[in-house]
């Protein structure tokens, strides 16, 4: 019964995205797909949930994650060969929301956690997806690519010394005020850099910049002025439906802001700090914020109080 709820509760709320595959929403598509996700980790019914992105896939390309969700499927059932093509498609397809498939995601779906018991042939067939990983690649995404290096570089190594400042000296000290201010000069310039790209070319996530979103989300994670927010929010927001930006990372970045401008919690993904006395929200409010921007309820940890 509760196999056939899901299927029929996924085929009405996926009928706007599945009606128009042309027209591309990533919030609608991550929604259609966390009915599978449901199938998968509250359920434990694997094969409902292969059930349910094959019939996703029928009308719009399955991103890199969802294909590591069927890996995770595949092998629950106990068929490994097809656990490692999956693995192999997911390398060779952009992924929406990459951040899913590290342990602070959801630890499930780490390659080391699908791939462990995997014959050397298979672990060959899951490599030859990294060739095509990197066929993906482009001039443009290349180009992007290196100036995001060099901006998180700098962004690290302000950050670098103002911690060794602080924790030799003092946070009153001279050096430290004066690295805590090269910290903020870091942060405007490359918060500058960060919009004019995003306005030029989109956000630069993996459909651009494959295996680079450690690099933007550190950049964004570090992009919370009051300013950049009220004036970059709605075109973020905006990039998320294009499948241009992680839900993930619109979560952290939207998250950190709240937490630390409007001392209250929203996704329940940015750690609170110890001493917070802000507005926290109940789990379930948690996940409906999560569901408004496309974000699994499965991603990452709550804090114990929420689980």
């Amino acid at each position: 019964m509760c196999k056939l709820i899901s299927l029929l509760l996924f085929s009405i709320l996926a009928a706007p995205l599945i009606s128009n595959a042309q027209e591309f929403n990533g919030i609608t598509y991550k929604q259609s797909c966390e009915f599978a996700y449901d199938a998968a980790f509250r359920n434990e019914d694997f094969k409902s949930a292969l059930e349910i992105l094959d019939t996703l896939a029928q009308n719009t390309s399955l991103k890199g994650e969802e294909f590591v969700l069927k890996a995770y499927c595949y092998k629950a059932v106990g068929d490994t060969n097809s656990a490692a093509n999956m693995l192999s498609k997911a390398w060779s397809t952009p992924f929406f929301d990459f951040n899913i498939i590290f342990e602070a995601g959801i630890q499930e779906l780490s390659l080391a956690n699908i791939t462990t018991g995997f014959s050397v042939e298979q672990m060959k067939r899951v490599k030859e997806g990294f060739v095509l990983y990197e066929k993906r690649k482009t001039k443009i995404g290349d180009s992007l690519t290196e100036v995001l290096v060099t901006m998180v570089k700098e962004d690290q190594q302000t950050r670098r010394i103002r911690k060794y400042n602080e924790s030799y000296y003092g946070s009153d000290h001279d050096s430290t005020k004066a690295a805590e201010e090269r910290v903020f000069y870091i942060d405007s310039l490359n918060q500058s850099k960060l919009k004019d790209i995003i306005k030029e070319y989109g956000f630069p996530g993996d459909w651009l910049c494959p295996g680079q979103s450690y690099l933007i989300g550190t950049l964004l994670m570090h992009a919370t002025r009051k300013e950049f927010y009220l004036e970059m929010k709605e075109i973020l927001i905006d990039e998320v439906r294009k499948g241009h930006l992680a839900p993930s990372n619109f979560a952290y970045w939207e998250d950190r802001y709240y937490i630390d401008v409007l001392n209250k919690m929203k996704y329940g993904v940015y750690p609170l700090p110890t001493n917070f006395s802000g507005v926290r929200l109940s789990k379930k409010d948690i996940i409906d914020n999560r569901m408004e921007i496309g974000l699994s309820k499965y991603f990452g940890n709550f804090n114990s109080e929420y689980q």
